[in-house]
């Protein structure tokens, strides 16, 4: 595979410049607010789907725009990420109650290791 053309290059940084750039209002609006409210579930999970399958694609490709960009919107979305689960984790724990949600703690481990062995194998 030959080397990109400078222009190509040029272009290739821009549009990875400015998609990545587009995602840090929402980022900065969910960290100052910390409400996640707005943002569909569906389409988060899709983005970032999409995201990490083209973060696969520029290290397969060895394409540095690409590997940047979505490095960066993944570490971005990441963010809003730990934000959501955090919400639906109070919101659970509201709901339940302190001695169930004790009861959910103490057996979290219990469950990570009866999970971890059909999916991953260990």
């Amino acid at each position: 595979m030959s080397a990109p053309s400078p222009l190509l290059a040029l272009i290739g940084y821009s549009a990875a410049t400015l998609t990545t750039v587009s995602f840090v209002p929402q980022a900065l609006k969910t960290l100052r607010s910390g409400d996640t409210r707005g943002i569909s579930l569906r389409m988060y999970g899709l983005f970032c789907s999409g995201i990490v399958l083209w973060g696969v694609y520029g290290l397969l490709s060895a394409d540095g725009p690409l590997i940047a960009a979505n490095a960066i919107t993944l570490v971005l979305s990441g963010l809003i990420g730990i934000f959501i689960g955090d919400t639906a984790l109070f919101a659970c724990m509201n709901r339940l109650g302190p001695r169930r949600c004790g009861i959910l703690f103490a057996t979290h481990a219990m469950f990570s290791a009866a999970l971890a062995w059909p999916f991953l194998g260990e």
